[in-house]
């Protein structure tokens, strides 16, 4: 059965979850909901699919669920091949990948300030806080130091295998270097860089970002 995902292919958390279903080869259409339009605001759309008006929101029969990492764990779970290593059932290695994705939703915060502020506040015609974008970017320098140490000793967040825990991290990071005054931002965390070089490369991530 053919897994249904609604949201827009430019969103980052959209693209968390179909970069997953690429990577375990999990067929999926992607219904298309009108963001710039407000189309995820309104009150049907609330009701039925996601209360409080965000994307994505995936589809799977008579099941729903909404939340990207949430909906990029049921697709592995429930659609991907037992043994596979982009999240795992052992149970340490899953916890690995937990730690990672819980630091992503704690402390990278600072890149989703960052990239609102310098890359989707000025597209819908707001302008930037310098102060928001300055105290963002101490806290980014200082996770980055953390996650660039991290990094100087395995390929990937969890080890030599690319996984859950490297998905979570991506869209925003595509976002943050596309950015004129971050593009270059990585030579400064060149573990990271070589993190970013190899994952970015990868087909799942080519073809999603091309739609």
């Amino acid at each position: 059965m053919t897994i249904q995902i609604k949201g827009a292919a430019i969103s980052t958390c959209v693209r968390r979850v179909l970069t997953t279903a690429e990577e375990l080869g999990v067929d999926y259409e992607l219904i298309f909901v009108d963001v710039r339009n407000g189309e995820h605001k309104t009150a049907d759309y609330k009701e039925k699919y996601q209360p409080f008006g965000q994307i994505p929101v995936l589809i799977d029969g008579d099941f729903q669920v909404f939340e990207s990492r949430a909906i990029a764990r049921y697709i592995a779970d429930a659609h991907g091949k037992a043994d596979n290593t982009l999240y795992p059932k052992d149970a340490k290695k899953r916890a690995i990948i937990e730690q990672w994705i819980s630091v992503e939703q704690s402390h990278f915060k600072s890149v989703e300030e960052i990239v609102w502020q310098l890359l989707f506040l000025p597209r819908w015609g707001g302008q930037p806080d310098a102060q928001i974008v300055a105290q963002a970017d101490v806290k980014f320098r200082v996770t980055m130091a953390v996650l660039d140490k991290h990094l100087s000793t395995r390929k990937y967040f969890a080890g030599e295998d690319f996984t859950l825990a490297d998905i979570v991290y991506m869209p925003y990071t595509s976002s943050l270097v596309s950015i004129k005054e971050y593009q270059n931002i990585l030579d400064e965390f060149p573990n990271a860089k070589a993190w970013w070089e190899t994952c970015s490369a990868r087909p799942s991530w080519k073809k999603v970002t091309s739609s």
